[in-house]
């Protein structure tokens, strides 16, 4: 089992309905309680299988958050610059070992769309699961989450190889990765609908985690949970693998909250009607997961 080593926060709010003043507070005043704990937390929602990346990124890490809107500015102004960046120095040495802030931030631009494709799949996998949906067709799987996203999302890197691939690299830390994403879209469409003035760039997912780690791990031990209980048709286990899952500290300090409900659409359904399994065989018996909280 892994843990991931993050020092304790303060409580937040309970649900989540209620998080408006706390959203507006912290990224309109440009607020960081928690900057060691929100450091770690981006490196291992960044870098779940890169302990190097990790260190060094903590390692360099302690600008305010208003250097990182001038350097989210400057990556906006060079998109592209950095896509060639390799995974190993020049010397054959680790590339985080000589990297810059600037070229981290760089690689998170890539990071955090990977991000999204990982919190569409968990996020529809646990709608699917909430509503009741495909019951009689062994019930929510990653692959039916995937398939929805590949019928309907029209931008590039959406094909089901694709996410397969995205899923496989950031799914020890999905949970925290999807709780990052939807804050980050629940304080968008505040800003939009309360006038609070920011601009796009302020609803970034590092930057929401940035300045409220405690509410985006608040919303990921609901989705650990879940993870770790649901359990997985044709197969034993749960969704998530116990033993290498990033597990949130059982001493962090903060309590879960529960992301809200969203429906599956009428046209949803419809894709998943007429959706063939990948394979075909002998159905194997439900398989049981033991509930974390036993």
């Amino acid at each position: 089992m892994r843990t991931m080593q993050i020092d304790p926060l303060g409580e937040v709010p309970t649900g989540f309905d209620n998080l408006g003043p706390l959203l507006r507070s912290r990224l309109v005043g440009n607020v960081a309680w928690w900057s060691a704990q929100s450091s770690r937390l981006i490196s291992y929602m960044a870098w779940p299988n890169d302990e190097t990346a990790r260190n060094c990124w903590t390692g360099l890490y302690g600008i305010s958050a208003t250097s990182v809107t001038a350097i989210s500015d400057e990556i906006s102004e060079k998109a592209g610059q950095q896509a060639g960046l390799e995974t190993r120095g020049t010397g054959g040495e680790h590339w985080a070992t000589s990297a810059t802030l600037y070229d981290f931030y760089s690689r998170l631009k890539l990071i955090q769309q990977h991000w999204a494709r990982t919190a569409d799949i968990l996020h529809h996998h646990y709608d699917l699961a909430r509503g009741g949906h495909q019951a009689r067709r062994g019930g929510p799987s990653l692959g039916k989450a995937i398939e929805l996203i590949a019928a309907s999302a029209t931008t590039k890197g959406t094909g089901k190889s694709k996410l397969w691939e995205i899923w496989k690299t950031y799914m020890d830390v999905a949970h925290v990765v999807t709780a990052a994403v939807l804050i980050a879209a629940e304080a968008n469409y505040r800003n939009g609908t309360e006038a609070w003035g920011l601009c796009t760039r302020s609803f970034q997912p590092v930057t929401v985690t940035e300045m409220l780690p405690d509410l985006v791990l608040s919303v990921a031990l609901t989705f650990e949970k879940y993870g770790l209980e649901v359990p997985v048709h044709g197969r034993e286990g749960p969704l998530f693998d116990p033993s290498t899952l990033w597990r949130i500290p059982a001493n962090i300090g903060i309590s879960a909250i529960s992301p809200p409900a969203r429906r599956i659409t009428g046209r949803y359904k419809a894709i998943l009607g007429v959706r063939r399994a990948s394979h075909r065989g002998r159905r194997k018996p439900d398989p049981k997961a033991t509930p974390v909280s036993n």
